[in-house]
């Protein structure tokens, strides 16, 4: 087990566990979640982001990055290593690359 938080679901092998201590809000009008998966000797961060000015409540957000990561994980190839992220749009959670907000606080995910 790399993480010290308690793994939330074993999803098909793939353990997931919640990172926040509640969401995250850094200094710009967004909430953010963020989970480590880990499967074998192997793990990858899953970070999502709510920069909508529409209220959601905390746990229905983790709900819906939950979702994601499990489709996620049925649909892709999952690196070692590697952060995947997300914005929540109209829908639900859609992929994205290299988004400023993970700038904010990526210092605080680094793999070991």
């Amino acid at each position: 087990m790399i993480s010290s938080k308690p793994y939330i679901e074993d999803y098909k092998g793939f353990l997931i566990a919640d990172l926040s201590d509640g969401i995250v809000e850094p200094p710009v009008d967004t909430k953010i979640v963020v989970f480590l998966v880990e499967w074998g000797d192997t793990s990858a961060y899953f970070a999502f982001c709510d920069a909508r000015s529409v209220p959601e409540t905390d746990d229905f957000i983790k709900q819906l990055a939950v979702e994601s990561i499990k489709k996620t994980l049925d649909s892709h190839t999952i690196q070692n290593h590697e952060i995947y992220t997300f914005e929540l749009k109209n829908k639900g959670f859609a992929a994205v690359e290299n988004p400023k907000w993970w700038g904010l606080i990526a210092r605080d995910y680094k793999f070991q």
